[in-house]
């Protein structure tokens, strides 16, 4: 038996390789599903309302065929989900690496409004514990920005327009992210695995971007809080609430002067102030 083993050794070692491969990739494939449950349950609406209750946490079956293009062309891999952030407009791919594809990773793929403009914004890599020389469009007034990503593009002037204030500092809040950006398309990519928390970070970036440059109208990636923008006070009001100068606080409304003509040979009765009224109690 031993004799045959030796012999047949290579015949053996292809079957249990794959049996090995087949066992990681289908726990990893467990563990990514489980965070991408727990960041759809993270967008549940208050007051009990289903996961489906927010933007993003409706599954697709597949990505529009121009955004699906892009991912291909930016990541590849094997989908392990889709999930729509604005109807028509922006979603959230999440692959594991395949045969094609090196990496896991997690992109935001979304359609852009405005003139078409082509670059890529990513991370400068780091050589000997420092960042590589910066070899692409640099942004002289944010040196932070300059240090951590390389910008590349056609045109230098129109990135450095596109690339406004809150996009490089949305950005660098997410120092490992790649953007993409293809005529009207973008896409967003966080490659490794990545836990729920990670997922909605990505999804808040993305934001800050399609706000500045969204097609239809830039609709929010993120949702809305019900009570966002509520407040118990009345400040906002305090301004119309507020008694002109002069005026008796206790009057809820100024003197009234009443002009009236007056007919010949008869005399103008005076106006007289409205008489405050008690408050009872």
């Amino acid at each position: 038996m031993l004799d045959w083993a030796v012999d047949n050794w290579k015949w053996l070692t292809g079957p249990v390789v794959l049996a090995v491969l087949y066992f990681l990739t289908a726990d990893r494939s467990k563990r990514r599903e489980g965070e991408v449950a727990a960041w759809r349950a993270a967008r549940t609406a208050k007051k009990g309302e289903p996961a489906r209750g927010k933007p993003g946490a409706r599954s697709v079956p597949k990505l529009p065929d121009d955004l699906g293009a892009l991912v291909e062309n930016v990541a590849g891999g094997a989908p392990v989900g889709t999930f729509e952030l604005a109807p028509k407009l922006a979603y959230l791919a999440v692959c594991n690496a395949d045969a094609l594809s090196g990496s896991d990773h997690q992109t935001v793929v979304a359609k852009l409004d405005g003139p078409p403009i082509s670059l890529t914004v990513r991370p400068l890599p780091v050589v000997e514990g420092g960042r590589a020389s910066q070899g692409g469009i640099e942004f002289k007034k944010d040196p932070e920005f300059t240090e951590q990503f390389l910008v590349e593009g056609t045109d230098g002037a129109s990135a450095k327009k596109w690339l406004v204030a809150p996009i490089r500092q949305a950005l660098l809040d997410l120092p490992d992210v790649w953007l993409t950006v293809r005529g009207r398309l973008m896409a967003l990519t966080v490659f490794g695995p990545a836990d729920s928390e990670r997922l909605e970070e990505l999804v808040q970036v993305a934001d800050a971007i399609f706000g500045e440059h969204g097609a239809g109208g830039a609709p929010s990636l993120v949702g809305e809080d019900p009570d966002e923008g509520e407040d118990d006070s009345d400040d906002s009001d305090d301004d119309e609430d507020e008694a002109p100068k002069g005026a008796d606080p206790a009057d809820p409304e100024p003197p009234r002067v009443v002009v009236v003509k007056a007919s010949p040979g008869k005399p103008v009765a005076k106006a007289k102030p409205k008489t405050p009224q008690k408050k009872s109690g």
